[in-house]
């Protein structure tokens, strides 16, 4: 069905092919499926957490009156993923393998989704294929659908969210199937993360454009879900006592410009990083081998529209409209609202929900290039980039094993003989949450952590810094001994972990002129 302001549907992208049937659906989509759940096993982190996964994993390791009193207070997103997360964790224990899966077998979700909406919006099998390689093999998509945060869910959620839409579109009921099931998915999804609603808002926003008779049915689903969601607003907005004001929860993030937006895409075309930085040049060739074919797309469907409208041709541009709307519409909100309101709001796991539609852009462009010796050598390229991307996020590692560094300290002190009841200081200079979670999980109550902003606030003649290059710039690494000798302390020991110029170090100190102290410290 071609796509027209009446239907909202998007036409067929043709696609010839080489082998028949169903053998080559299972080849074109089992394939690329396989290589996803390989990359994600295969690359799964066991050792370590990120700042805000150590805070979900302490927050669910309370009872579940306390993991909602905490979620309430610190309000950042509503609570179904910790519910679910509680849940795996109470029939597999907590195992960091064990858990890492529960978010892993959500992203495979995201396969289903892929597929069903490339066939409402009637794109081909090799493109199909092709797009979920792309999903299949980025490093960004891989991270988020092993973290343990909502970011996989939220991606499962707005995928089968759109397909529904979709669907419902192609239905000739109103107010029939799949409308019920849609309703239930978006409320999952508000649930899940409040960036839920710029999917559903930028659905009200493609039936304004395409099916204005849709509406009432739309808004009455929409009006369910923000009822549901109504008592978490309620709670969230003042109805109990709160810890967090939306400065602190999104205070830290700077307003973007156009290097933040050059940033996501560069994670989506295929990051090649040195530690956290990109590389101009490869930012640039990743723009040229998946953004040239998108702006050629685009300028063919505009043409075609223009001259051929109402035949075949002109319906095909549909998809590339469908896809660039619900891919580039979000950044584009975003990007406004991060100038406009108190705080910024642009960030790429806050935009994690366009990157599959984007890749699945990508991957309907490259298909729709001429002549076909052009075709094949751009899709081979994107594919070759794409793998190569893969393997240098994996070979990067850049992570920081927190928990491991602690290991550490603890021998220390157990060597040094340290008492059991004594306090020790642990002043945090980066993330506080991985630190803390690390000593609940060993059972470990001797230390007192802090975090701090300066060295003005360290005290005692013995004690920890914990502290992340890349995150603690107005210290360099190099210059720490000065720095910490001018407020009258001088470093023992210094443990790191990760990559050089981001690495995560766990420093001894001591007071200069405590010379008892520094031989209790191991020197």
């Amino acid at each position: 069905m071609s796509w027209t302001p009446q239907t909202g549907r998007a036409s067929q992208i043709p696609a010839t092919t080489v082998l028949p049937g169903k053998v080559a659906s299972f080849a074109l989509l089992g394939i690329p499926s396989l290589v996803f759940l390989i990359c994600r096993l295969t690359w799964i982190r066991t050792s370590s957490l990120e700042a805000d996964e150590a805070f979900t994993m302490r927050l669910i390791r309370h009872s579940w009156e306390a993991l909602f009193r905490g979620a309430i207070r610190d309000r950042v997103h509503p609570p179904l993923f910790y519910v679910l997360l509680k849940a795996w964790m109470a029939i597999g224990g907590e195992s960091l393998t064990w858990l890492r899966l529960l978010p892993i077998a959500i992203s495979l979700v995201w396969i289903v989704g892929i597929i069903g909406l490339a066939r409402e919006l009637k794109i081909g099998t090799e493109p199909t294929g092709l797009a979920l390689l792309f999903v299949a093999l980025n490093g960004f998509l891989i991270r988020f659908s092993q973290e343990l945060r909502m970011y996989s869910l939220l991606t499962a959620l707005s995928l089968c969210s759109l397909w529904l839409f979709q669907k419902w579109l192609g239905s000739a009921a109103r107010w029939g199937r799949p409308l019920p099931a849609l309703v239930i998915v978006n409320v999952l999804m508000v649930y899940t993360h409040y960036f839920g609603w710029v999917v559903i808002l930028f659905e009200a926003g493609w039936l304004l454009w395409t099916d204005r008779s849709r509406i009432i049915p739309f808004g009455a689903g929409v009006a369910i879900t923000a009822a549901v969601f109504a008592p978490w607003a309620f709670l969230v907005s003042g109805g109990v006592a709160i810890e967090k004001s939306m400065d602190d929860s999104l205070g830290w993030n700077s307003r973007p410009d156009w290097r933040d937006v050059a940033s996501y895409f560069a994670r989506l075309h295929g990051p090649f990083r040195d530690g956290l930085d990109f590389s101009k040049t490869n930012v640039v060739a990743g723009f040229l081998l998946m953004g040239l074919p998108i702006a050629a797309a685009v300028v063919r469907a505009w043409r075609t529209r223009r001259q051929r409208r109402g035949s075949a041709e002109e319906s095909s541009s549909g998809v590339v409209a469908w896809l660039l709307y619900f891919s580039l519409g979000p950044i584009v909100l975003l990007f406004v609202l991060s100038w406009v309101l108190p705080v910024s709001v642009f960030g790429a796991r806050y935009m994690i929900y366009t990157a599959v539609p984007y890749l699945m852009l990508c991957a309907v462009s490259l298909w729709q290039l001429t002549p076909r010796g052009l075709k094949i050598a751009a899709v081979a390229a994107a594919i070759l980039w794409a793998a190569a991307g893969y393997a240098e996020e994996v070979r990067l590692r850049d992570y920081v094993d927190w928990q491991g560094l602690v290991e550490e300290m603890r021998a220390v002190d157990r060597d040094a003989g340290a008492a059991r009841t004594a306090s020790i200081p642990v002043f945090v200079m980066t993330h506080v949450e991985p630190i803390r979670y690390a000593l609940e999980l060993d059972g470990e109550t001797r230390y007192v952590v802090t975090s701090v902003g300066n060295f003005e606030k360290l005290r005692g003649d013995r004690l920890w810094i914990a502290y992340r290059r890349s995150y603690w710039q107005r210290y360099p690494t190099q210059e720490m001994d000065s720095a910490l000798a001018k407020v009258g302390y001088r470093i023992v020991k210094d443990f790191q972990n990760g990559l050089p110029p981001h690495a995560g170090h766990l420093i001894l100190c001591i007071r200069s002129g405590s010379e008892g102290t520094a031989a209790r410290g191991g020197s």
